[in-house]
């Protein structure tokens, strides 16, 4: 069974991926990705959301590129016109699985 510190990072991802989607030209920076979850109430700190995106790029679902002369703040971009659609058509652990009308909590990858 999944605690709830795991199922909040899980569902943290899922929005930074809908943000990225919503937003035009799907570019963001990790401020703004912070910003946009707190307008939500989904509780982070800086460094959670620098994980997070770090998780999902090592997962080739954003690229995440640092922005020259100012201390932890990165550019954020999602490939793609949805989080729907993820690259490769897979299922990755420790993003929740998002269904066209919402989301699905139903189960989570399993690798």
């Amino acid at each position: 069974m999944k605690s709830f510190a795991e199922r909040l990072r899980e569902d943290r991802r899922l929005v930074i991926l809908r943000l990225l989607s919503e937003t035009r030209g799907f570019t963001l920076n990790s401020s703004q990705v912070q910003m946009g979850l707190e307008m939500v109430s989904v509780p982070c700190t800086r460094a959670d959301v620098i994980e997070d995106l770090r998780f999902l790029a090592n997962n080739g679902l954003i690229r995440m590129t640092p922005v020259p002369g100012i201390e932890n703040l990165y550019g954020v971009v999602r490939p793609g016109p949805g989080i729907s659609n993820p690259p490769g058509g897979g299922i990755y652990r420790g993003v929740p699985i998002y269904g066209g009308g919402g989301l699905v909590r139903a189960r989570i990858a399993r690798l």
